[in-house]
Formats: structure tokens, C-alpha cells, sequence
């Protein structure tokens, strides 16, 4: 398997700088959960989820005073766009996390992998090969 056939770029990103107040218009255009958050130079600093920051969503005095790097969390682990995929598989079986980030050596984001995009892909491997 490549990673750059399972690498995910659909994810909507957040400024570190940003506030509560655009993460909750940016969640109105969502169809994920997770957040990457990138500067303007596409800096990667770490992610936002929905369940890290439900309770703030109800609290519209805090929109203007949250600032996202104050409430992103770091991810356990990166993904680096030359990992192998053994080493990609270690660290979310390490992690136990579902989604991960894919960043070069200059720490810029290139996307995210998800442990379910790669057990699809893997399953779709194998079934091909059973069938050719």
C-alpha cells in the first residue's frame, strides 16, 4: 500500500490564531469531526475535535475570547509523507488514534490517513488479489 493513495486532503483547517467564534462557522461546513490546525503558511501546530470543544459550542460569550492554540491538542503522533506503511500502522496501533496527520519534514500539513481508510484499502488489496 502507498500512503499517497489513502492520504485524505478534504479536512477543513483552522488558524492557530482563529477564534472559538470561526471554529463554530467552520463546523457549519463540516462533514468531519477533526480539525487540523494549520497557519496561513500551512504550518502544521495540531487538531480540533468536535468532542474536545462541545460544551464551549454552547457558550456564546466565550466565540470572540477562545483562541484555537489554546484549546487544539497536539497529536500523539505525525505522519511523515516518506513513513513506510509498517511504520504509519505502528503508530496508530501505538496512538490508538483514528486519524492522524500527514506533515513533511518542514512540519507543513499535507493531509490526514484514518485507520478505516487504510483497513478499507487493505481489504480491497487483498480481495483483489484473491480474485485475480
Amino acid at each position: 500500500m502507498n500512503l499517497s493513495r489513502i492520504l485524505e486532503k478534504g479536512f477543513l483547517t483552522i488558524d492557530p490564531d482563529a477564534s472559538l467564534g470561526d471554529l463554530v462557522n467552520i463546523f457549519t461546513r463540516a462533514k468531519r469531526n477533526v480539525f487540523p490546525v494549520v497557519n496561513s503558511d500551512n504550518i502544521y501546530f495540531g487538531i480540533i475535535t468536535l468532542n474536545d470543544v462541545r460544551k464551549l459550542l454552547f457558550d456564546v460569550d466565550k466565540y470572540n475570547s477562545v483562541i484555537i492554540k489554546d484549546i487544539m491538542i497536539k497529536t500523539p503522533e505525525n505522519i511523515y509523507t516518506d513513513d513506510r506503511m509498517d511504520k504509519v500502522m505502528d503508530k496508530f496501533v501505538k496512538t490508538k488514534a483514528w486519524n492522524l496527520p500527514v506533515i513533511d519534514h518542514n512540519n507543513k500539513y499535507i493531509g490526514m490517513v484514518s485507520q478505516s481508510t487504510i483497513f478499507s484499502s487493505y481489504r480491497n488489496e487483498v480481495l483483489n488479489q484473491i480474485e485475480n
